[in-house]
């Protein structure tokens, strides 16, 4: 079966990028609300974490509903169903806002899943993964930029770009996409098949790692910087690894993958020592270095995955990806009120593990091609 052609897998990435929007902003929203009192100290403590309830139940829910990809339709109810739920969030009481932001973190979800889905199928995989990234780097250097120029901004005025923005972004993607030609099949082949402890035991500790080795990376810029300062550097690294991400999408299958998982998390150290430097311009160009490394490995792995994999399994990915993007949130909280904080580093040793996966699955490919010619 043919796959996605490349101008799907571009709609279907940014129809995913959107679904990193809410958790990418909601830090400056908390900072904005809280300031000008619009929001409780109570509020405040619950909002990311039914965010993430709603991504996880999300996550869970879209590939028990179908093991394609959502279509036009359902893709843009999602869409207005989180442009009501943010815009509500603003003035709805303590429960409202919370159930708020539980239906936005479902409907991200839905987004993510769109994405996840096409990736897999995608002839190239992992070209189609380091494109998803990409369009997900540049959305988020966007937000992280705007936050460190605008630190003041109107609070109203944010959350509603916000909402207006991931709805217009994901009506492009899903018209580019295609989403509207989707037939619906897959419906009948949905429900808990597919779940493979053997695909699950490798993504949620890699991911889950790495994802709060990213969440505490603003601790170790943080060192002798004003916040936004922080915000910026990183803001502007992703900006300039995005466009990179893209521009070698396409090509970066042609390195043999144990190259890519045996070198480029070495050379991911060097460049993290280059982004604990107290010069800014540094910072921002090896930390940039550190986000096409490291993008490129995690891409790699879920390609390599995906290739190996059938649909049904591959569309569980997501799930595994947010249950790691949990316990990263333990994690970071845990380091941060611990003695961790000083050698964090440490859990950067997690991007040798699509290395030991990969040369393990070579071994029993091996063994499995010999015992056939035996036979």
């Amino acid at each position: 079966m043919q796959g996605p052609s490349p101008r799907a897998v571009l709609g279907a990435s940014i129809v995913s990028a959107c679904g990193s929007l809410p958790a990418q902003s909601l830090p400056l929203i908390i900072a904005l609300f809280s300031s000008a009192g619009l929001w409780s100290l109570a509020q405040i403590g619950w909002m990311s974490g039914m965010l993430l309830i709603g991504q996880t139940v999300g996550s869970l829910a879209f590939p028990l509903y179908s093991t394609s990809r959502l279509n036009l339709r359902e893709t843009l109810a999602l869409a207005a169903l989180s442009l009501a739920a943010l815009t509500l969030s603003a003035f709805a009481g303590f429960a409202g806002n919370m159930l708020c932001w539980f239906v936005v973190g479902v409907c991200a979800s839905g987004f993510q899943y769109v994405g996840l889905v096409t990736a897999t199928q995608a002839a190239n995989p992992s070209a189609a993964f380091s494109l998803r990234l990409a369009v997900a780097l540049f959305f988020s250097s966007v937000v992280l930029v705007v936050s460190g120029l605008f630190p003041e901004a109107p609070a109203l005025l944010v959350l509603g770009s916000v909402a207006l923005a991931q709805a217009a972004l994901v009506t492009l993607g899903a018209l580019l996409a295609g989403l509207g030609r989707e037939t619906g099949a897959g419906r009948d082949a949905a429900g808990p098949r597919g779940l493979r402890l053997s695909i699950a035991g490798w993504i949620i500790p890699c991911f889950g790692l790495l994802i709060s080795f990213i969440t505490f990376l603003p601790v170790s810029l943080g060192s002798g910087r004003a916040p936004h300062e922080v915000v910026l550097i990183m803001g502007l690294a992703r900006m300039l690894a995005a466009p990179v991400l893209y521009a070698v999408q396409g090509r970066g299958s042609l390195f043999p993958a144990a190259l890519v998982f045996w070198l480029f998390p070495l050379l991911s150290y060097a460049a993290f020592a280059g982004v604990l430097s107290a010069v800014d311009l540094v910072a921002v160009l090896c930390l940039f270095a550190f986000e096409v490394l490291m993008n490129t490995v995690s891409s790699r792995f879920l390609g390599e995955m995906s290739a190996r994999h059938r649909r049904a399994e591959t569309r569980w990915i997501g799930t595994y990806i947010q249950l790691g993007a949990g316990l990263a949130h333990v994690a970071t909280g845990y380091a941060l009120s611990s003695a961790l904080a000083e050698g964090y580093f440490a859990v950067l040793a997690a991007a040798h593990l699509p290395l030991l996966w990969f040369l393990l699955a070579a071994r029993r490919r091996r063994a499995s091609n010999g015992a056939t010619r035996a036979a």
